[in-house]
């Protein structure tokens, strides 16, 4: 019976052990694992799961030349999205991190932060977003003090797939990231100058579309209550059709977004923008490019009974007071479309609405005569 209970006891003593084992092993690969001090022995990760390492720094030499250790993470996307690094701040001491891809291609350069930011202003992590299409990236960690060896850090990699972020590198014309008409786009853009007042070094976002006839275009972006992008729109060679830049402060008022918009002909056009404020590399911006269609109305009184006009084929045609819907109808394969009212007063104020099968509108607002 004795060596029965003894048995017993043995097994369940293994289990425990081989339990804690396990737990300690999934525990330690949210650890950076040593050697990683290269590219090519950089930890392998998972987004979304945050991981911690130790770093110190050393200088030799010049001033401000890094021998420390350098810890390289490295992870992959399968599927284009917005990739935010994310690393807690510490009341002493800072970390820099950098987001580059194999060719050393740096995406995000940044420093933890520290003192009254974290005690006063609880900033408790430093956060920089990037739109990046499917690839392999990797992430450099090191400290900036030479007494941190004991002092570990925490870095968080998350990841939100999705087509709908500006994907870097896109700081060229020939780099720029394809969109779609009249879909929102989500980007981020800082400014740095250098030399000569005004002069841009910061990071430059272009975008491509292509137009396959005339049509009229309007470019939109969101405003902010305390920084500016400016955006210009672009033929291949350079030629602006567009020079704005967005609302801030009081100018803002109700307006949410600043619209520009030009008739252009067929053709590929590209949409660049930047930020024009250095610490903007956490704000985001959007960005829609709209292709309005071809509307017209014709005279409406008081005894019109059908409201009449032009617009694309196989168009859907609304005709509202309001936010009220009068009457719709489909436009003919001229174009020609008919939508049946009741007659309204003289003063009347009527609006519109013509979008095609590809959802391009154009409203346009009549008053009854």
């Amino acid at each position: 019976m004795n060596r029965f209970f003894t048995l017993v006891i043995t097994f369940i003593l293994l289990m425990l052990f081989n339990t804690s084992i396990e737990k300690g092993v999934k525990a330690a690969s949210n650890y950076e694992q040593e050697p990683n001090d290269e590219m090519k022995s950089a930890t392998n990760i998972e987004l979304n799961t945050t991981y911690s390492g130790y770093s110190n720094f050393r200088t030799s030499g010049s001033w401000g030349s890094h021998i420390g250790d350098f810890d390289y993470f490295k992870f992959t996307l399968d599927k284009p999205g917005k990739v935010t690094l994310s690393m807690k701040n510490n009341e002493d001491y800072t970390w820099s991190f950098l987001l580059t891809d194999s060719n050393n291609k740096q995406f995000i350069d940044a420093d933890t932060e520290n003192g009254v930011k974290v005690t006063d202003q609880n900033i408790s992590h430093t956060t920089r977003s990037v739109g990046l299409p499917a690839g392999t990236y990797y992430v450099r960690v090191y400290g900036n003090y030479g007494e941190m060896e004991k002092i570990p850090y925490e870095l968080t990699i998350g990841f939100k797939p999705s087509s709908r972020y500006e994907q870097e590198p896109n700081d060229e014309m020939k780099l720029a990231t394809n969109i779609e008409l009249n879909t929102t786009y989500t980007g981020y853009s800082k400014y740095l100058s250098s030399g000569s007042w005004g002069s841009h070094i910061g990071d430059f976002d272009y975008f491509k579309f292509k137009l396959d006839k005339s049509s009229e275009v309007t470019v939109s972006m969101n405003n902010h209550e305390d920084y500016t992008w400016s955006f210009l729109l672009l033929d291949p060679n350079n030629k602006k059709f567009i020079d704005a830049k967005t609302e801030n402060g009081t100018k803002i008022g109700n307006k949410k977004s600043t619209n520009k918009s030009v008739s252009l002909p067929a053709g590929t056009y590209y949409v660049k923008v930047f930020g024009n404020y250095s610490e903007m590399e956490e704000i985001p911006y959007s960005l829609l490019v709209k292709k309005s269609i071809l509307l017209t109305i014709n005279k409406v009184t008081n005894k019109t009974t059908s409201i009449t006009g032009k617009t694309e084929e196989n168009a859907n045609v609304e005709v509202k007071i309001g936010n009220k819907l009068l009457g719709k109808a489909k436009s003919d394969s001229k174009g020609n479309y008919k939508v049946k009212i009741k007659a309204q007063k003289k003063g009347t104020k009527l609006t519109v609405i013509a979008r095609d099968k590809d959802k391009n509108e154009k409203t346009i607002t009549t008053t009854v005569k």
